[in-house]
């Protein structure tokens, strides 16, 4: 059965993590393609009818093209790489093109997924780019369409890395850096929270990761990040933290638990530096007392 999610939080991801550079071009030269995402759950030997709408707001008249690719993440990167070569763009049936589309006019494009028989499980990437092709402009526009195929589904992900640009932070702003991997054969959207605990083990706060349900492609690393404000009174902004990230991913029920945890020093030098002073000055005072 048919089961397709084009979820806000999905394309917010991506606006966040997957921006075409027609989607970068659309807001300054009024061109627009919807959805920019889709996420269709599929079955092997299934046929599915989709639609992208392009849209004209220019002053011009403008031909276009469309075509498939496959894509890949760009490592770390705000943009996906498209796979002109890639076998399963053949999946994606779509009718001859150019066309043209008037002025401020929007066009329905009608194209067909056709999952074949031996088609593996798991996440399969591919797209709809739609190119300007009447020389007046050069944009080009994609619609993302990541095929998710029932089966054998491999989930797993793990923490790379977890860490700090520094273990010292000399100011109370401090940027956190998770880079997570996916090792299994269907994208994943993990989610969680920072805890920060001080030297007593008290926890100070909770900093939550991943809000806009970006996701890591099969095989790709991604690089999630969130930042502490410390901005406490002064002796709460010095001193020996703990920060423990727990991370959840999954799907389809099956649903894992990841964590890891790193210690850093929290000094913001102009408080500490008021703070010296203070104690400097207190010390003198003492000292003048007792003569």
């Amino acid at each position: 059965m048919r089961q397709i999610k084009t979820v806000s939080a999905i394309i917010c991801l991506l606006t966040l993590i997957f921006t075409t550079t027609g989607r970068i071009y659309a807001s300054s030269v009024s061109l627009n393609i919807h959805p920019s995402l889709l996420v269709l759950n599929a079955s092997i030997g299934q046929k599915y009818q989709e639609v992208t709408y392009f849209t004209n707001q220019t002053k011009e008249n403008l031909k276009i093209i469309a075509y498939t690719s496959g894509f890949s993440e760009y490592k770390n990167t705000n943009h996906p790489i498209f796979i002109k070569n890639d076998n399963e763009k053949k999946w994606i049936n779509i009718p001859n093109y150019p066309k043209t589309v008037d002025s401020n006019k929007s066009i329905k494009i009608k194209y067909s997924v056709n999952i074949p028989q031996n088609a593996s499980a798991g996440s399969h990437m591919l797209s709809i780019i739609i190119k300007e092709n009447s020389g007046q402009i050069s944009v080009s526009l994609a619609t993302l369409i990541i095929v998710n195929i029932a089966g054998n589904i491999n989930v797993k992900g793990v923490i790379d890395k977890f860490y700090t640009p520094n273990l010292i932070m000399l100011k109370n702003k401090v940027p956190f850096t998770i880079d997570f991997h996916n090792y299994g054969n269907i994208v994943l959207s993990p989610s969680g929270f920072i805890n920060i605990y001080n030297l007593w083990g008290k926890k100070v706060t909770s900093i939550p990761i991943n809000s806009t349900n970006s996701l890591t492609l099969p095989g790709y690393t991604r690089e999630y990040s969130s930042e502490w404000n410390n901005n406490k009174n002064i002796l709460n902004q010095i001193g020996y933290y703990k920060a423990k990230i727990y991370l959840t991913y999954g799907v389809q029920g099956q649903i894992y638990n990841v964590s890891d945890q790193i210690n850093f020093i929290e000094i913001n030098w102009k408080e500490a530096l008021i703070t010296l002073l203070i104690l400097i000055i207190f010390g003198m005072y003492i000292i003048r007392r007792r003569k």
